[in-house]
């Protein structure tokens, strides 16, 4: 068929370690992309921070459609994403190394395949199990490909994008609904214009006016909050898909958690965390490292375990909903308790008893239960897509290998 062998390296016109700087949330410079905006499913150029450069130091750091971009260090060694088209101007942190495929090559079919698993499997097995692993830009570009002609690159990669192009649509569908909800949340117990708010009478509270027959209350009061779990000393997670999902801040972002790279605990791990496991009920939140990130544990993960860097909220009595203290942490006053009770200079940790004592105003019981009605069918339609998602994903990566390898003929 005319394939041929070649590295990664060799396809490379140029290979580049990132830039050493601290980001920042201002608008200080370009758009800084560190390893945690590309250990995503998705690149979100939203969540990605900026930071401060010399403008004669852009053009060598600056980012290109179709650069692929590798981490090298850390639990997400391997992890890659492709640079798309329509990226804001940006440059790539230090412990990133930039590929720049020549032009004899289509990018797409090679960043579809270094953006796989085949790709991080490779790699971690040349760094081993180090308890931090690190790989250089030549171990990175070590990796062999089987190419073949450019027309059948072309055929590949348009293959393999027309799964991408599906999950980017759904991807902005949840992401719709999402607004759509939080909207509903803001209008409801923001602004108090919720239904039939025009009969009800304001009366004073702690936290200031509030519709008659609400309260304000402690967190700590609704529901009950505790954390998740470290892995027993000397246990490593496992990639073979058991039964019990281990979820890491890694695979967690303000959309929810993401399931394309969970990693597994054997049955004896297991076994010994058991009592930490979640449901499909609980609420989870990210306690330190990247701290509030909140989400609901979706039905495939029931009985999967948490990392101790966050911590679930559980048994809400008849006084809220999931979805209402749900979007309630997720809306901007939610965040901002958050960000005001984490301690800690050098790591943020914001602790189980700090995340008790978050007073809010509890509505109403019955408007808790008409919120949580429209939210269960904005919430079904969510996870929908999400599983759309998840099915789409498993199938590209199915194919991949057997595209990759002239197994299946274009």
């Amino acid at each position: 068929m005319g394939w041929k062998k070649v590295t990664l390296k060799e396809i490379s016109e140029e290979v580049k370690y990132g830039y050493t700087e601290s980001a920042s949330k201002e608008k200080i410079g370009p758009r800084f992309l560190r390893i945690t905006d590309i250990a995503q499913e998705r690149l979100e150029w939203g969540n990605v921070p900026y930071c401060k450069i010399p403008k004669k130091k852009i053009e060598i750091y600056k980012l290109l459609e179709g650069d692929i971009v590798i981490a090298r260090t850390g639990a997400t060694t391997g992890y890659a994403k492709r640079i798309k088209f329509g990226i804001p101007e940006a440059v790539f942190a230090s412990y990133l190394v930039r590929f720049r495929i020549n032009s004899a090559v289509d990018n797409r079919f090679v960043g579809a395949l270094i953006e796989s698993n085949i790709y991080k499997e490779y790699i971690k097995s040349i760094v081993g199990g180090a308890a931090q692993p690190n790989a250089n830009a030549q171990l990175l570009g070590s990796f062999e490909i089987n190419l073949p002609d450019l027309p059948t690159q072309q055929k590949i990669a348009s293959i393999l994008s027309a799964y991408d192009d599906l999950i980017e649509n759904n991807t902005r569908r949840i992401k719709l609904l999402e607004e759509m909800a939080q909207t509903i949340y803001k209008e409801w117990f923001v602004n108090f214009r919720f239904p039939g708010h025009e009969k009800v009478k304001f009366v004073d509270s702690s936290l200031g006016k509030i519709p008659e027959g609400w309260e304000a209350k402690k967190l700590g009061d609704i529901a009950d909050v505790r954390g998740g779990k470290r892995l027993p000393k000397g246990e490593v997670i496992i990639d073979e898909k058991t039964s019990h999902p281990y979820i890491r801040i890694v695979d967690l972002n303000f959309a929810g958690v993401q399931l394309a790279n969970l990693n597994f605990i054997s049955n004896e791990v297991f076994s010994k965390i058991s009592r930490y496991t979640i449901s499909n009920e609980d609420i989870y939140i990210s306690i330190a490292g990247t701290i509030g990130y909140v989400g609901i544990i979706p039905k495939e993960l029931e009985g999967a375990n948490l990392t101790e860097n966050c911590a679930k909220i559980i048994d809400f009595n008849n006084s809220v909903s999931k979805h209402f203290l749900l979007y309630y942490l997720r809306s901007t006053e939610g965040q901002s308790k958050i960000r005001g009770m984490t301690g800690g200079a050098s790591q943020p940790k914001l602790a189980l008893y700090r995340i008790k004592e978050i007073e809010l105003i509890v509505p109403a019981r019955s408007i808790i239960e008409f919120f949580e009605n429209k939210m269960d069918s904005i919430g079904a339609q969510i996870e929908n897509l999400k599983r759309r998602n998840s099915n789409l994903s498993k199938t590209r990566d199915l194919l991949l290998p057997k595209l990759m390898s002239g197994e299946v003929e274009v």
